[in-house]
């Protein structure tokens, strides 16, 4: 009993229970018998994880592991001896906490597991299934994520996630663009087999979801650049319910700065696509080239003019800086403070546009522009009235169903409008006039607004678009968010940052607008681009640029650079629409980017990608392009 740390009474019923197995084996006539097997899970998920084996054994005194609830699986840290160097005596670990969990898995659903965490006791570090948590020098307390990639995620202090089931949810992201609702339902109803008696069955959540998402990116990241993730264990202003997406945000951040320029996997890319090997007088001549165009998604940003600061939150429409400006009307260029419960100041121009801009979110508002629009027929059947109606019978102007409030020019004589109608719905119509001005959306005449027009911005103001840097092949090289505008000023400042060096600079650009490119090129002197081919491809350079622009023909015109032209096959040996291309593809992910934060926003296009250049990259393997990486060594000259 001592050799074994058992009880008397666990010893008894163990030797009961294995007698008539063990008592045979060995014996001479008696082939070994496998003990019986009976598959744990069904009863336990039968009874519900909250099952405990001292109420069935009583009168047993059970060890320390089987003593509380059941599990179908138990979860320990990877280590039973702290490791820490600063650790005076390193010593075997003791339990410091046991939980109950729920493990979601691709094959088995969702399964009832317990977590237990180990702790030192000379240092204090408490190790957990996927890192441990110590306090520094300046005593905060971090978490250190073990390296390599871990086959089950601790997403959430009470969710496991399989690894497979976090590589499914990257893998429909990028192939279908799936939303986190779809996938949230996708997984509850075809996965998630899990069965239970005590009414509590458990959910994938979505916030679980997109945890598994971000900590497996994030985990996956660090591995390849051979560091360590470290997360703060208490994030500043964090809610209990969002502690995990604070604590990673400032990860997410340093790995957004770490994607921008030339952090992509694939920016030294180089294949028989987007390199051409040529010869000018008789020299071997390489050509790289490069495409670059923008797509219309962004995220919310603040509402002055080409700001980047990084909002308080997704609905707000000022940054730390500008957040006085919440104060002002937002009437452009009225500086008088707003209204309690406002956006716009005392002027009842203003208070109205903001009301009708209200007005026009309603069903009512909605319904009676409808009712304005049946007017304009000159046979309105839907009231089943027979007669012909015409605005000049009506009295009915126009423009009163052009612009603005569609019913605001509707006579006071309503009843005529509508003549022999039957009972149905509003008897005769005859309380059509007296909803509408109980919902304020009719009026005697002309509205307060007259025919005054504003310009204002109460919602959320969005960036302009996204900048994509691409190689012919379809090999996305760099991605930048412009807030402004799709500037030839803010293409610059990417081209110098995307290609710092002369080596990687292309030899050809494509871009829409690179005649005024090249104009602000050389009028702000900057010859790191002198040697860049920079024509327009051939189907805006037809559509979009006139033949009166001599600089355009001039410099611009695809025919100029011959190199890029394979004159036997009679076709054009670069792909001049690749990045239009990889727009469409981009651009599918619009609904799932649209209500991020910017963090999130750029983690996320960046993840996307890498996925979209390895995918890429596997096709040109399989069609014989050749694809490598250039050495960095030789791009940084």
């Amino acid at each position: 009993m001592e050799t074994l740390g058992l009880d008397q009474e666990v010893i008894h019923l163990l030797w009961t229970t294995l007698l008539p197995v063990v008592w045979q084996q060995d014996r001479p006539g008696h082939e070994p018998q496998p003990l019986p097997f009976t598959d744990p899970v069904p009863a336990i998920l039968s009874h519900g994880p909250s099952h405990d084996l001292r109420k069935s054994l009583p009168h047993i005194s059970v060890p320390l592991l089987i003593s509380s609830a059941l599990g179908v699986e138990e979860f320990l840290p990877p280590v039973q001896t702290c490791f820490q160097a600063l650790c005076q005596s390193p010593s075997r670990l003791t339990v410091a906490r046991r939980h109950e969990a729920h493990y979601y898995t691709v094959g088995r659903g969702i399964l009832p597991v317990y977590i237990t965490s180990l702790r030192c006791r000379s240092c204090e570090t408490t190790y957990h299934l996927n890192y441990y948590r110590r306090k520094d020098s300046s005593n905060i307390v971090h978490r250190h994520y073990y390296s390599g990639q871990p086959q089950v995620l601790q997403a959430e202090s009470h969710v496991l996630v399989d690894a497979a089931l976090a590589h499914l949810f990257r893998s429909l992201l990028f192939h279908s663009q799936t939303s986190g609702q779809a996938m949230e339902r996708m997984y509850t109803d075809v996965l998630a087999s899990s069965t239970s008696n005590n009414g509590n069955r458990p959910t994938l959540r979505r916030t679980y979801l997109w945890d598994t998402f971000y900590l497996d990116a994030l985990l996956q990241h660090h591995d390849e650049q051979g560091t360590s993730l470290i997360l703060p264990e208490n994030p500043a202003g964090a809610k209990p319910w969002g502690a995990q997406r604070e604590r990673i945000k400032v990860a997410l951040q340093e790995c957004n700065i770490f994607m921008a320029g030339t952090g992509q996997e694939f920016y030294a890319h180089a294949c028989d696509s987007c390199v051409r090997i040529t010869e000018r007088n008789g020299v071997p001549v390489t050509l790289q080239a490069a495409v670059t165009d923008g797509v219309a998604i962004g995220h919310s940003c603040c509402s002055v003019h080409n700001c980047h600061g990084i909002l308080p939150s997704v609905t707000a429409r000022f940054c730390e800086e500008h957040k006085a400006l919440n104060g002002i009307c937002a009437i452009s260029d009225c500086n008088k403070p707003v209204q309690a419960t406002k956006l716009t100041c005392n002027n009842p121009a203003h208070q109205q546009m903001q009301e009708e801009r209200y007005q026009k979110g309603k069903s009512m508002f909605n319904l009676a522009q409808r009712l304005a629009k049946y007017t304009q027929s000159t046979t309105p059947t839907i009231f089943n009235t027979g007669t012909s109606l015409s605005y000049a019978d009506s009295g009915v102007p126009e423009s009163a169903v052009t612009e603005g409030y569609a019913v605001s020019g509707l006579s006071n004589d309503t009843d005529s409008l509508f003549p022999n109608t039957d009972n149905n719905g509003l008897e005769g119509f005859q309380g059509v006039q007296t909803l509408l001005k109980e919902a304020n959306l009719l009026c005697d005449g002309k509205g307060a607004l007259g025919n005054q027009t504003f310009k204002a911005r109460f919602g959320r103001s969005y960036t302009h678009n996204e900048q994509l840097i691409v190689r012919p092949c379809g090999i996305i090289v760099a991605r930048a968010t412009f807030y402004g505008a799709e500037s030839v000023s803010s293409v610059a400042d990417m081209l110098q940052a995307v290609f710092p060096t002369k080596n990687s600079v292309p030899d050809i650009l494509f871009y829409d607008n690179n005649c005024h490119l090249r104009r602000h090129l050389r009028a702000q002197h900057l010859h790191h681009f002198d040697d860049m081919g920079m024509p327009v491809d051939v189907f805006h350079f037809k559509c979009k640029h006139s033949e009166k622009d001599d600089y355009c023909g001039q410099h611009c015109n695809p025919l100029l650079f011959p190199d890029i032209y394979d004159a036997e096959s009679k076709t054009w040996f670069f792909n001049s629409s690749a990045a239009e291309q990889t727009n469409a593809w981009l651009n599918r992910f619009l609904p799932i980017v649209h209500d991020m934060d910017s963090v999130c926003y750029d983690f996320f296009l960046d993840e996307m990608i890498k996925e979209h250049n390895r995918f890429v990259t596997r096709k040109l393997e399989d069609q014989g392009k050749h694809p490598f990486l250039q050495p960095s060594e030789w791009l940084q000259k």
